[in-house]
């Protein structure tokens, strides 16, 4: 919902408001893309480390705090194009943690089905900001939809806070658990050439 808020009209309101030429606003969004790609490996190894619940607190609260500067860097020719390098680099580090993060919440017989349901709805939300920004530009101009979208930001990173749990050592404990099951796995009689489809009368081992 925020990014959508956010992007709909955020070149609209570059060359309205700061004159930019339509190269100037494709050099912001290709430093933004040059930005997700630097960044995203690495805010993963990080994750890695210290977990992915911080990560994707201190970037959704990056994301918020970048998206509501946006307006006031008006006044500095290079302003939008370092708080979008920011905004994207801190996206893309909320993106690989929080995908991290979803694949431990619930059992592989149900990841498909959750991480479908988890896309869809987020493009909803992209959706009805994209709406909602429309009307807010229209009514009171595009800074007032950067800061709401960055509150969104802020208040997602703290529903990560309070609502969800950290999964690093679950998703290293959930894998030995599957390799312990796997390995005790008993085979019915007569499933084929394995020690356990061999009967104690038989007094051989199929090889």
């Amino acid at each position: 919902l925020g990014v959508g808020l956010f992007v709909t009209y955020f070149p609209v309101w570059m060359e309205n408001r700061l004159g930019f030429t339509g190269v100037m606003i494709s050099g912001v969004y290709a430093l933004g893309g040059l930005s997700n790609v630097l960044i995203g490996p690495r805010a993963g190894r990080i994750s890695d480390i210290v977990g992915r619940k911080p990560v994707i607190i201190a970037a959704s609260a990056g994301v918020g705090l970048f998206m509501a500067a946006t307006p006031l860097s008006g006044g500095v020719p290079w302003g939008p194009f370092a708080l979008f390098f920011g905004i994207m680099g801190c996206a893309a580090a909320r993106y690989s943690a929080f995908q991290a993060m979803l694949t431990a919440l619930v059992v592989g017989a149900r990841r498909e089905s959750f991480m479908s349901l988890t896309i869809a709805i987020g493009q909803e939300g992209f959706a009805v900001g994209s709406a909602v920004a429309g009307t807010l530009y229209a009514g009171i101009g595009f800074p007032m939809s950067a800061i709401i979208a960055g509150g969104l930001s802020v208040t997602a990173a703290l529903l990560v806070w309070i609502g969800l749990p950290e999964t690093l050592g679950h998703e290293a404990d959930s894998e030995q658990a599957i390799q312990r099951t796997r390995s005790q796995v008993v085979h019915p009689a007569g499933c084929g050439p394995c020690p356990e489809s061999v009967t104690p009368s038989e007094g051989v081992a199929v090889r």
